[in-house]
């Protein structure tokens, strides 16, 4: 997760990136969602819990893809579809 670079008189140095930072924060949310699943699905109904999760996922999906591109991209390609 570290990068070596050379420093300007030669000798390695640790240095962090923006990928380094997302990587964390990235691991920090999928540790607190393994926590919070495996709390919450040995309490509840799973198919509920499924759902939920299914249905926010694709509301932040379509708003986020209606932020970047400013509207939906569907597949085209019947074979695409088949995979969904």
């Amino acid at each position: 997760m570290y990068h070596w670079v050379r420093a300007g008189n030669g000798k390695p140095r640790l240095t962090w990136d923006a990928g380094v930072a997302y990587t964390l924060v990235c691991a920090l949310f999928m540790a607190t969602h393994t926590t919070a699943l495996s709390k919450y699905a040995a309490e509840g109904n799973v198919l509920i819990l499924a759902f939920f999760q299914l249905s926010v996922l694709a509301i932040v999906s379509a708003l986020v893809s209606l932020g970047v591109h400013g509207d939906l991209h569907w597949p085209t390609l019947p074979i695409t579809w088949e995979a969904l």
